[in-house]
Formats: C-alpha cells, structure tokens, sequence
C-alpha cells in the first residue's frame, strides 16, 4: 500500500481507495509570485488571462501531475528537479507563477522572506487541481 497523488497510469495499474488523508487539502494550489507583478495579477479575470503567464513545476518521478493538467490547459510550463530552483528561477523571472498547496505556500514564504523579498503570495487566485490522495493498493484490477 502507498499514498500518493493519483495519475492515469496509476489508476490504470492500481487499485485506489479515495480517502481524503489530509481533508483534501492537497488538492488545493495557490501562486507565489514575484511581488512587483501584483498588479498584473490583479488584472486577470479569466483563464485566458491567466494563460498569459508562464508556470514552473517540478518534475519527473516527484508526482506533480498538475504539469499534465496545466500543459493540457494551454500553459507555458517549465519544469525543474528541485524545490530550490523553482525558487530560484521564479525570482530570475524565468517563469511567472509556482504553483504550491495552499498549506507549503505561506511556510515557504516565511522561510524565505528575508533572502528573497520580492517573493509574495497572490491569495486571490488558487484553484483546485484535478489531481488528488489516494492511497492505493498493488493489485490486478
């Protein structure tokens, strides 16, 4: 048995058991931003608009299926291995937005306030990814 983020393959080859382990908390995702775009946030009323902004995530066997989802979406999204580069990148500009659980996003913030203070937290845009806990069980379907 393993708790992780559900994906297609993982439905596909395991059995889920949809129990929310953390009240379905995980799914939920708020942007850190670089603080002088505020205001450019503050102008966005439709997914369009939101489109307009490039998004870095993690990658590879991390689980973050919300790459699937925003690619699908039509966003711009680069990927990086770690947390620290995303950090990294985001304060460079080399992306707009890194998308974190509603929960990371304000310790994270407060971890690294002091190094990086133009990082800022846009509470007025989050979303609710697609992609959730489950733990799932090895067995034949």
């Amino acid at each position: 048995m393993i708790w992780t983020a559900s994906s297609i393959s993982k439905e596909q080859h395991l059995l889920p058991i949809r129990f929310p382990l953390r009240k379905g908390l995980l799914g939920w995702r708020i942007f850190l931003i670089r603080k002088d775009d505020q205001p450019r946030f503050s102008n966005v009323q439709s997914l369009d608009d939101l489109r307009q902004f490039s998004v870095g995530q993690g990658q590879g066997g991390q689980g973050w299926s919300d790459v699937e989802i925003l690619k699908y979406n039509g966003f711009d999204v680069s990927t990086y291995p770690d947390d620290e580069r995303l950090f990294l990148k985001l304060v460079r500009g080399e992306f707009d937005i890194f998308s974190r659980r509603i929960f990371e996003a304000p310790i994270e913030w407060e971890q690294r306030k002091d190094k990086t203070p133009m990082l800022h937290i846009d509470r007025r845009k989050y979303y609710r990814s697609f992609s959730f806990s489950s733990l799932f069980l090895y067995s034949e379907k």
